[in-house]
């Protein structure tokens, strides 16, 4: 068998795994050549780096539709170079849409294929697992409830754990208690709250003016707050507007009481990897998405909020197969940190219940209780280790 491998990956966050999962490839095995399509991570990893197909930013339901031709036009070179060099395995990390078409060809020649973080098929179109029933060899899933969904549609699957366990060093037991109404913040600073307003310039635009307000209203009965407003410098120009306009039901937005983001209350963080800042906060507001599984894991309580424009929303809505939009809730099976999506989005309700994780030193307590032991459901350290020598191993 060949030793090469191909990989491919097509959002941020993919490109950040799949290029840890090359790093400990060539860890185990250093002679293995890595052919690649992803992002910048994985380019500066990769032996071989056909595209930066996430720099396209075609992740979420509608953006892949805008760059169909030019999508198409990477798939096919992708395929090209799979007939032609024929690697050893294809290692497919989410992007379902993309990633589908790969492994289905891939699979016509005989070639092994991984997929390495299944694509949400639990969160909409469950269908999809017996497509990649046809076509994988074997899943290798991050999320524990995710092993038996495919176990019981016959698809070999080994649960992994979470790339994230090796990004964020475990916390004190007991984390350090947030202390707005108590004495001073888990670092001894003036209290900070995060306010996390997604990773795409729509989502942005739909919600920031919503957190913006809760921000205003909060900062009424909590004088001594400072917000941080942690974004990604490729969208600065969404976080610095005197107004910020929400396309999602201007009738009931507040956008029009917006303060500018660069008011003295507010500080923007861009790219904080490596959580440096977000260590500081003791609550966090924001958007359901990977942030909510971050700051669970680093012991911030929080209020997940989600808006988007009502004509999506009953779209996504009809397609959607679970309860809860955090990933946390959805790993409890019950609702650990509030969720208010949509009509329920309303800056009052989402300061009120702010308000309680700011007062309510039992409930700060009782939350990250359970936010420990978030960290043992979500597999031990050395994640990207056991995904590469998998991998390796079926290559040799």
């Amino acid at each position: 068998m060949a030793k090469e491998i191909f990989i491919c990956a097509g959002d941020p966050s993919g490109d950040l795994h799949g290029s840890n999962l090359i790093k400990s490839i060539k860890k185990f095995q250093p002679d293995i050549s890595v052919t690649s399509l992803g992002g910048r991570k994985m380019g500066e990893v990769s032996d071989n780096f056909l595209y930066d197909i996430v720099g396209l930013d075609v992740h979420g339901y509608f953006e892949p539709f805008k760059q169909y031709f030019k999508l198409k036009g990477i798939l096919k070179n992708g395929i090209e170079y799979i007939k032609n060099k024929r690697p050893g395995i294809v290692v497919l990390v989410d992007f379902y849409g993309f990633n589908i078409r790969i492994a289905e060809y891939a699979h016509s020649l005989n070639i092994p294929v991984y997929y390495y973080i299944s694509p949400q098929v639990w969160a909409t179109r469950i269908g999809r697992v017996e497509k990649i029933k046809k076509f994988i060899e074997r899943m290798m899933v991050i999320f524990p409830f995710e092993k038996e969904i495919y176990e019981n549609a016959g698809v070999p699957v080994t649960f992994v754990g979470h790339p994230l366990i090796d990004l964020i060093p475990p916390v004190p037991s007991p984390f350090p208690l947030p202390s707005f109404g108590f004495a001073q913040d888990r670092q001894g600073e003036r209290n900070k709250i995060g306010i996390f307003p997604g990773s795409r310039k729509p989502v942005v635009g739909w919600n920031l003016p919503i957190l913006l307000e809760t921000k205003r209203l909060l900062q009424d009965e909590f004088k001594d707050t400072k917000f941080i407003i942690f974004g990604l410098s490729k969208l600065k120009d969404c976080y610095k507007s005197d107004k910020q306009d929400s396309p999602a039901d201007k009738q009931d937005s507040p956008a029009d009481k917006q303060d500018s983001p660069a008011d003295k209350s507010v500080e923007i963080v861009y790219d904080d990897s490596n959580y440096t800042a977000r260590k500081k906060i003791s609550l966090s507001i924001g958007v359901s998405g990977t942030t909510t599984l971050e700051n669970a894991l680093l012991g911030i309580p929080m209020v997940v909020m989600y808006r988007l424009p009502r004509l999506m929303y009953y779209l996504v809505k009809s397609m959607i197969q679970v309860e809860n939009a955090a990933i946390v809730n959805l790993i409890f099976k019950q609702q650990i940190v509030p969720e208010l999506i949509q009509d329920k989005a309303k800056p009052e309700d989402i300061k009120n219940i702010a308000g309680k994780f700011l007062t309510d030193k039992n409930l700060v307590t009782e939350t990250q209780k359970k936010f420990l032991e978030l960290r043992n459901l979500l597999g031990r350290e050395g994640v990207s280790d056991r995904a590469a020598k998998m991998i390796v191993e079926r290559i040799l």
